[in-house]
């Protein structure tokens, strides 16, 4: 009689167990039912340490393809352990004996189980990284950890710089504004008329386009916002108001990134101020 075609493949102990794992997964993908894949597993599967010669049967090498149960057997505790199933023996390699089980192809099946095992092994992989990074991060001196305080307070004290627009070297310096002479003009009489309108003023100015809003133009945010959308980098608000909060005007400012100079009571028949009065600046 012809002998019964074997495979023999050498695991080492502390890759049996997932080797078993990304089997069992193999066969169930190959469209076996559980009870066939068992069938297999009784049927076609031996396993013997290459030290003692234990023997492992198939049913106790499909309990080491399962998660833990609550009674496993000695010999697969010790093996889900990564020892050898006998007591006492210090080996590291199994010999698998797979033999033919029609219509089974155990070298596709052994493949597909290699691909399936490294692809479990991600996973694990990423885990063991991260606690080890863990690990040596708590296991990390006084001074490394002093230091990576110190750069994260660094960090909030450079964030905090630049939101209020501050000079940061080599990135942003401050702005020197200089105004240059105006050249004189007559100013209106308090009973001159002026027309009114039909777009906004701008103007630029050393470099930098300005735009002038008068009294309820203000009071409107899409006003502002039409001059910021005008490229102005400084508004400039004259109104005849006792007082316009420093919270609305820097609220402005800010939204719309641009400077604001407001000038409250500003008309020359106020009978508080005469053409400037409370001058307020605000950095956007």
């Amino acid at each position: 009689m012809l002998e019964e075609p074997v495979i023999i493949r050498q695991e080492h102990l502390l890759k049996l167990a997932p080797f078993c794992q990304a089997l069992g997964e193999a066969l169930s993908r190959s469209g076996l039912t559980p009870d066939q894949a068992l069938g297999v597993w009784r049927a076609a599967l031996t396993a013997q340490c290459t030290r003692c010669g234990i023997p492992i049967s198939g049913e106790e090498l499909f309990a080491l393809s399962q998660p833990p149960g609550d009674n496993p057997s000695p010999k697969v505790r010790r093996l889900k352990l990564g020892d050898c199933a006998c007591v006492g023996c210090e080996s590291y390699f199994y010999l698998l004996t797979f033999r033919a089980q029609p219509p089974l192809d155990w070298p596709g099946l052994l493949a597909k189980a290699e691909a399936i095992q490294a692809e479990l092994a991600r996973p694990l992989a990423a885990q063991r990284w991260t606690a080890a990074l863990a690990k040596g991060f708590l296991q990390s001196g006084l001074t490394r950890r002093a230091a990576l305080a110190l750069a994260l307070l660094l960090l909030l004290l450079l964030i905090r710089h630049w939101h209020t627009g501050g000079a940061i070297p080599w990135l942003r310096e401050p702005e020197h504004f200089r105004v240059a002479p105006a050249p004189e003009e007559p100013h209106p009489s308090p009973g001159s008329k002026d027309s009114p309108g039909d777009r906004l003023v701008t103007f630029d100015f050393s470099g930098y386009r300005r735009g002038l809003m008068i009294c309820y133009d203000g009071d409107f945010p899409e006003m502002t916002r039409a001059y910021a959308n005008r490229a102005c980098a400084v508004l400039f608000w004259l109104n005849n108001r006792p007082d316009r909060g420093y919270a609305e005007v820097k609220d402005l400012a800010r939204r719309n990134s641009m400077i604001m100079a407001t000038a409250c009571c500003c008309s020359a028949d106020h009978p508080r101020a005469h053409w400037a009065a409370m001058p307020m600046a605000l950095a956007g």
